[in-house]
Parts: structure tokens; C-alpha cells; sequence
């Protein structure tokens, strides 16, 4: 019976029941963290900003949690180190991203899936002065912080987490 939950090779419990266990942790964590907000705040808004940055959160606090106590590893050993490279290996990536969602943008522009007649501010710039400049700005702030922080946890939790614990096995 022990060796259906550890594996006797390691001595660890086993890949299956360690991705299992995350996958409750995270769901735990999100849901306490989600009802706290919506107790203090009295609601909160699906898929707003505040809501994917309790996701996460929650996705950190699992995997600092997973990663000490049932896979008995540091955070640097998944990669997660501030070195002179981490600066590189984040521009590179963001660069990356950039690069293919603008290629997608302009492949579907030119298979006319989508249409493209200009930012908001252009409209009437006259009329509307820089208010509307200023919250074009907000915006795309808003945006770039959204995409980094579901870069953020889809990344750490999905690929470093689920997808390397799969992988090391075994099962």
C-alpha cells in the first residue's frame, strides 16, 4: 500500500500524488485569498486585474510551499535566480512574446480576420486633449502588468511545477 503513494527509487511520494496535491493547494489558496477580497472589498470582478493577481499569488505561495515540502528543492532550482543573465533572460522573453503576438496581429490583419481603423486617441485628438492620452497610457500599463502576471504564474506553476514533476516521474 505505502508504494502506491511513495515511490520506493526516492522515497518521495510520487509524481501523480505531488501534482494532485498542488493542484488542491492552488485551488485552496485561490479560494481563501479570492473569499478574503470579496469579504474586505465586497466583490470582485471575474478575470479584473486584482483577481489575477490574487491567481498569482496564490500560484507562488503553492509552489514555494510545494517545492519545499514535497519536493524538498529551493526555488533556484527552478531557475529562479537573480544573476547577471536573469535581466537578459527576461527581455528576451518578453521580446519574444511581443515578436510573435505582433506577427499574429498582422497576419490576421492581412487575411483580413481582423480590421485595424486606429487607437482611440485618434479620433478627435482636438476634442479630447490628454485625458484620453493619459488613460491610453493607464491601459496599456494595466495591460503589460496583466500579461506579466499571467506570464508569471502560468510559468512558474504550470510549466516548473506540473509539467517538470510530470516529466521527472515517475507516476
Amino acid at each position: 500500500m505505502k508504494a502506491t503513494f511513495i515511490n520506493p527509487d526516492t522515497g518521495r511520494i510520487r509524481a501523480g500524488w505531488r501534482i494532485l496535491i498542488c493542484l488542491l493547494l492552488m485551488a485552496l489558496i485561490s479560494a481563501v485569498l479570492m473569499v478574503g477580497i470579496r469579504t474586505i472589498l465586497g466583490s470582485l470582478r471575474k478575470d479584473s486585474t486584482l483577481q489575477w493577481s490574487l491567481v498569482a499569488l496564490s500560484s507562488t505561495l503553492t509552489v514555494l510551499i510545494a517545492r519545499k515540502y514535497l519536493d524538498k528543492k529551493s526555488m533556484v532550482s527552478l531557475g529562479l535566480r537573480w544573476d547577471k543573465y536573469a535581466i537578459l533572460d527576461i527581455l528576451s522573453g518578453v521580446l519574444n512574446s511581443a515578436v510573435l503576438m505582433a506577427g499574429v496581429f498582422f497576419l490576421m490583419l492581412w487575411t483580413g480576420l481582423i480590421e485595424f481603423k486606429g487607437f482611440t486617441f485618434w479620433q478627435d485628438p482636438e476634442a479630447l486633449g490628454t485625458v484620453i492620452q493619459t488613460s491610453a497610457w493607464l491601459i496599456a500599463g494595466a495591460v503589460a502588468y496583466k500579461l506579466a502576471i499571467v506570464a508569471w504564474w502560468e510559468e512558474l506553476f504550470l510549466e516548473a511545477t506540473l509539467f517538470k514533476t510530470w516529466l521527472k516521474g515517475p507516476i
